[in-house]
């Protein structure tokens, strides 16, 4: 009986380590008071899609943190490279009731971009890019003394364009006109740029290669 009740004890000690580790897993970004004080308006950090029983349990510890009862808690969840007021993974609204509305890929939709066959060629950079009904994994790849952006999608089908290197960590498509490129900034996240500014970001995965990667060039050239 002594062995069982340590046993138990220790489950639940395990189990309180495992809630810990998933309050201390998001990071809150902005805290503020919108709407004349009616609304508090919450971003957090998050380093990967949840699942929605995570998000509601992150949701319910930001929204007990707050020590002023606000009519409604707006709490948005953001990947990296995601910007406050810039779209979110996430949303969980208390109102009071708590709603919860997933934008972004879901846990289960990230699996199945995880899981599509290997590339062809040798990659050189990888990042995902989370947006509203059409994230994607992006590879850049080396193959043929070229160098390709291959996007696959969640349903598996996959698309590739040939790029070039127009500076340092900077790319464009090979038949680009209109004046975008992308550009890998130092935490080697993925921006996309138009003339008119930076338009997104696409988050580095963590099976991405080393950046260094990024200034080889294609074998032949």
């Amino acid at each position: 009986m002594t062995r069982l009740i340590f046993a138990a004890t220790a489950c639940i000690a395990i189990c309180a380590h495992c809630f810990s580790t998933l309050a201390a897993s998001y990071e809150i970004v902005e805290d503020k008071p919108i709407n004349n004080g009616s609304v508090r308006d919450v971003a957090v950090r998050i380093p990967e899609p949840i699942t929605e029983q995570e998000v509601r349990r992150i949701a319910a510890e930001v929204k007990a943190k707050s020590q002023k009862q606000y009519p409604k808690t707006s709490i948005f969840f953001l990947l990296p490279g995601q910007e406050p007021k810039k779209g979110a993974w996430a949303r969980a609204l208390y109102g009071p009731a708590l709603k919860v509305s997933i934008f972004g890929a879901t846990v289960d939709e990230k699996k199945m971009i995880d899981a599509a066959p290997p590339v062809d060629g040798k990659v050189i950079g990888e990042w995902f890019h989370d947006l509203p009904g059409s994230s994607r994994k992006i590879a850049f790849l080396l193959r043929d003394g070229k160098v390709f952006m291959k996007k696959t999608f969640k349903d598996g089908s996959s698309g590739e364009d040939e790029i070039v290197r127009t500076g340092a960590r900077k790319f464009a498509r090979m038949d680009e006109k209109g004046g975008e490129w992308m550009q890998v900034n130092g935490a080697g996240d993925l921006e996309f740029h138009t003339r008119n500014g930076k338009a997104d970001t696409a988050a580095r995965t963590a099976s991405a290669p080393p950046l260094a990667a990024l200034d080889e060039d294609p074998p032949g050239q």
